[in-house]
């Protein structure tokens, strides 16, 4: 489905709407998750632990890094489908898990003067300067991550977008891959402790701030997973 959209994207700039695709099928996914957990059968007799949830989050909360990112409508190079590049990032803002430190940036893009599609971002000026490129947002995000680090991200096609640049330094893991539905959605106006001095009301804080709180809740589950 992420190709498809990307493609989709690409042939057909103008048309809103494809970047709620991904989302809405990985709701979709995830509700289904619990359906079948709470109908099966056997479910009871599963032993502890059986979500998947990666021992990092539960065990070192200092070396995740949550990460949320924009990423362009879609580049068409010569107006052909065939020749068209793979949507970069547009902005991408993370936020490592107990201390707060905060990572921001903006990239240079066309997807910039697309009025309709900024308008849905909210982003504010102070979110858009300075703006940088990609070898300019690849180095900064080195001096960010630190070796032992996890970047922890909801959909597989963010981490994608760090290979398609190759700023993937460190792993990351994918938070809808882990067989829990998070208890906050994602419209959930609560801003979570380390993000409390971000004013920002954009789309890309709103969702970072919504997986911050899955982690957090993971977190807090620790218990009941071992």
């Amino acid at each position: 489905l992420e190709a498809t959209v990307a493609a989709l994207s690409a042939i057909e700039p103008a048309t809103p709407g494809f970047d709620r695709l991904v989302d809405v099928f990985d709701r979709m996914i995830a509700d289904q998750i619990g359906h079948s957990k709470s109908n099966w059968r056997l479910n009871e007799t599963r032993r502890r632990g059986s979500a998947n949830v990666p021992r990092v989050l539960t065990e070192n909360v200092d070396n995740i890094v949550v990460a949320y990112r924009e990423q362009e409508r879609g580049n068409i190079d010569d107006e052909s489908a065939a020749n068209s590049n793979p949507p970069a990032p547009l902005f991408w803002n993370a936020v490592r898990m107990r201390s707060g430190e905060f990572f921001r940036c903006a990239l240079q893009s066309d997807s910039l003067n697309d009025e309709l599609f900024m308008n849905r971002l909210r982003l504010t000026p102070d979110e858009l300067h300075p703006l940088a490129s990609v070898d300019e947002f690849r180095e900064r995000w080195r001096s960010f991550i630190r070796p032992n680090d996890r970047v922890a991200v909801f959909h597989r096609s963010t981490a994608k977008l760090l290979e398609d640049i190759q700023a993937d330094f460190v792993p990351s893991i994918v938070l809808k891959s882990i067989s829990l539905k998070p208890q906050t959605k994602e419209d959930d106006l609560r801003t979570p402790a380390i993000l409390a001095n971000q004013t920002s009301d954009s789309r890309p804080l709103r969702r970072l701030a919504w997986a911050v709180r899955f982690v957090e809740e993971l977190v807090a589950s620790k218990s009941k997973l071992q």
